[in-house]
């Protein structure tokens, strides 16, 4: 038997946190730690490349990292669901009228502001944000913004959204959120994908129907608290709940890499009926797993579950943080 220990890195000269831009994006790096994350403010602001330097290399954890060319099958990296996750069935009422909301929301696919860049002694910083336009209101009636602080501190990435309702709203605002963040199998090269190890600690499985939408119904999860990627099934998504407490996922290279990751908001849906707070899809054999943080449901709009509901100019927030560590066995 063995168990594992975090490895910390060793001090280096010069500064510890820097920002830059070049490209279309805007990397943090955190060179004491050996964390360096890449944003894309015009494509959705999303995350869209997550490195970790294992053993004197940098390591890119993300599937498909700031690849924007033309490919099939899953586009992978870290694009936002806002506001909504999931599909929706067919149209939801709003301000009195039906609308049809395209899967997993449009936050992803539009350009995103970039606000604010900074690096100091304690961290380094970038804010982005999304205000509602005469595209998004085609399909989403409600004023609004969305902004994003992707800030790099002590080796862990946070990615704090906050989301605020217009005064001018004439009805309460609803939306679910969520990441589709994706990482990359095995998360080290040359390892075991299918003995990459899950471990989360949630107690309620999520049913679906099949067409991947809630049928109303929860049992327990589909397998236990740590179990190898090659024993989950993944098709369809495998959509949890219940956490006691923040929720919180790992991923365990057998050699030795560890992502760690943890949401929380600052208050949860209003309808005391189970949501998703990690949504876990991907296809490990084929080089990806994706354990969507979510505050959401798939067809929330419709079923009016799963729902953040803001007052006109209330605001909400949801931190999500993200921790690549290396573990040496002992």
């Amino acid at each position: 038997m063995f168990a594992w220990v975090l490895a910390l890195p060793l001090l280096a000269g010069g500064p510890r946190y820097s920002v830059a831009q070049a490209d279309g994006l805007v990397t943090l790096r955190d060179e004491q730690a050996g964390v360096e994350a890449r944003i894309s403010p015009r494509q959705g602001g999303e995350l869209c490349g997550l490195r970790y330097r294992m053993d004197g290399q940098w390591l890119e954890l993300l599937y498909k990292a700031c690849d924007y060319s033309n490919s099939q099958g899953w586009r992978g990296k870290a694009p936002l669901l806002f506001p909504a996750t999931g599909g929706t069935a067919g149209p939801y009422t709003a301000m009195g009228k039906p609308h049809k909301m395209i899967p997993h929301g449009f936050a992803q696919h539009l350009p995103w502001k970039l606000d604010v860049t900074k690096a100091d002694a304690n961290e380094a910083r970038a804010l982005l944000s999304l205000t509602d336009m005469a595209q998004t209101r085609q399909s989403y009636p409600y004023g609004f913004r969305v902004s994003v602080e992707y800030r790099l501190r002590d080796g862990r990435l946070y990615l704090v959204y906050t989301v605020g309702a217009a005064l001018e709203n004439r009805e309460p605002m609803p939306f679910s959120i969520g990441n589709h963040i994706t990482f990359r199998t095995p998360l080290v090269p040359g390892s075991d994908a299918a003995k990459v190890r899950l471990e989360t600690p949630a107690k309620v499985l999520i049913k679906k129907d099949a067409r991947n939408l809630p049928n109303g119904e929860t049992g327990a999860p589909p397998f236990a608290n740590a179990t190898d990627l090659g024993a989950i099934p993944f098709n369809p998504a495998v959509s949890l709940g219940g956490y006691e407490s923040a929720p919180v996922l790992m991923l365990t290279d057998p050699k030795g890499l560890r992502v760690r990751m943890k949401h929380e908001a600052s208050r949860p849906p209003a309808a005391k009926a189970p949501y998703v707070q990690f949504n876990v899809w991907g296809d490990p054999a084929n080089g990806y797993i994706s354990p969507e943080p979510w505050v959401g449901l798939q067809n929330s709009l419709l079923l009016r579950r799963g729902l953040i509901e803001l007052r006109p100019g209330e605001t909400w927030d949801w931190r999500v943080e993200i921790q690549p560590m290396r573990l040496v066995a002992r």
